[in-house]
């Protein structure tokens, strides 16, 4: 049997899909379990806006990050931290770093199952809560578009078989 390249292509998008939807899937996990972690204060080491290029030349794309870095105690042991908000933040990142500038101390929510995960701001934020929806939902929509290609092909195939047994 001969398989349709349309197939090919959604068997392999809908892979890849599914790998994207479950690592979004944790980060969403983790974000509402940190809702319920616990306060901690924390000393901040590095906190600042990181500019990447996607590449050189005019009309290239730039893009920052959050470069931080904080310490916490648990139980007379000492942790650091990077994590600012899962899913990344509600607000642009230079203007959160420049809000941050100076600032030596401040809040985060440590998991008191492994106080080694921490965060800044507990949730997922609300554009990275309407985006993480639409991408987890991605891999069953092409899920679904793969079964019926497939569904469509073998009836396709058999229909094709059926007209060529028929007229022998």
């Amino acid at each position: 049997m001969k398989v349709s390249p349309f197939i090919v292509y959604f068997a392999i998008i809908s892979i890849f899909a599914i790998i994207l939807s479950s690592k979004l899937n944790k980060d969403i996990d983790l974000a509402e379990e940190s809702k319920y972690w616990k306060e901690t204060t924390i000393v901040i080491n590095r906190f600042d806006a990181v500019k990447h290029s996607n590449g050189t030349g005019k009309g290239s794309d730039d893009y920052y990050t959050i470069g931080l870095e904080y310490k916490y105690m648990v139980n007379n042991i000492e942790y650091t931290g990077s994590e600012y908000q899962y899913g990344g933040p509600s607000e642009g990142v230079e203007s959160l770093a420049a809000r941050h500038k100076g600032v030596t101390e401040s809040v985060a929510f440590y998991n008191p199952a492994k106080p080694s995960q921490s965060v800044m701001v507990r949730g997922l934020s609300e554009t990275s809560h309407t985006v993480y929806l639409v991408l987890v939902g991605i891999p069953y929509i092409m899920l679904f578009l793969f079964f019926v290609s497939s569904l469509y092909e073998t009836i396709k195939h058999r229909k094709k078989r059926t007209v060529v047994n028929e007229s022998k």
